[in-house]
């Protein structure tokens, strides 16, 4: 069974998630449902996060290695090719893109105490948050001007940071109901205007948090999900016959599925990986 534990959107219709059991990228249409290609290295290396550079660079975490491979997405979005890698100082277990010559990455356990920092590309920590209330950073993102966030699956959280790394906001979820509580807060992403959605593994509900009020303006049930954990999220460009607004919203399973949803929540299509 596959064990995607990674996920970013990479051009129309494309997307790239990390196989850890497996241990490799595979290059996903989300349009055919198909995977196109894949790439493997040694039996040791554990791919655990992705994210995409500004310039269509993949950079691809190893953090039993504490390496981070930089992959290019060639052949108009078809193939893999690997281009190089740099040395961390930590391993990291989930990247996002900071800015064009930046990453925010974080540590969990198994491989070393919660940290967050922002690196360039060759390693050098720019920047660290104060992770004195995070206990288990399993996935984080730039969420505009600077500001990070990070889902804290053990405080069962998400926590925004300012530029400044203060911090600005904590979410644990909807009072009234146990389902609207967040229970395994996994998956994060930025939509690029004011929200953060995020992946509840345990309730299969999507939360969209505001990331200047740090309140929830809406939680969707994703039913298709409900017999599987949620783990990821992302935001890809999509073909108009998939999607009219020329988006979608990407919702991986424990069970190396891809959901694919509009942005009226209508799910549009699946992949298994």
């Amino acid at each position: 069974m596959p064990g995607v534990v990674g996920l970013t959107a990479v051009c129309r219709d494309r997307v790239v998630v990390t196989d850890r059991w497996n241990k490799c990228l595979k290059l996903v249409d989300i349009v055919g449902g198909r995977v196109l290609d894949a790439m493997c290295f040694s039996e040791d290396a554990e791919p655990w996060d992705v994210a995409l550079r500004k310039s269509g660079v993949l950079a691809v975490t190893y953090p039993k290695e504490q390496k981070i491979r930089m992959v290019d997405v060639a052949a108009g979005g078809n193939r893999l090719l690997y281009r190089s890698h740099f040395t961390t100082r930590d391993g990291y277990a989930s990247l996002a893109t900071y800015s064009p010559t930046s990453l925010v990455a974080s540590v969990c356990p198994p491989f070393g105490n919660p940290k967050v920092h922002v690196i360039d590309y060759m390693g050098v920590i720019l920047r660290a948050i104060d992770c004195a209330n995070v206990a288990y950073p399993r996935c984080v993102d730039m969420c505009g001007g600077g500001e990070i966030c990070i889902s804290d699956w053990t405080n069962h959280d998400v926590k925004i940071f300012t530029r400044e790394n203060t911090l600005k906001h904590t979410y644990s979820g909807v009072g009234g109901s146990a389902d609207t509580m967040l229970k395994a807060p996994m998956g994060l992403c930025w939509d690029g205007y004011a929200n953060v959605f995020v992946v509840d593994g345990k309730t299969a509900r999507l939360h969209v948090v505001s990331t200047e009020t740090g309140q929830c303006s809406v939680i969707f049930s994703l039913a298709e999900v409900s017999d599987a954990e949620m783990k990821l999220v992302t935001f890809v460009d999509a073909s108009p016959d998939l999607c009219q607004s020329e988006r979608a919203l990407i919702v991986t399973t424990t069970t190396g599925a891809i959901q694919v949803y509009d942005f009226q929540f209508r799910r549009r299509g699946a992949v298994d990986v």
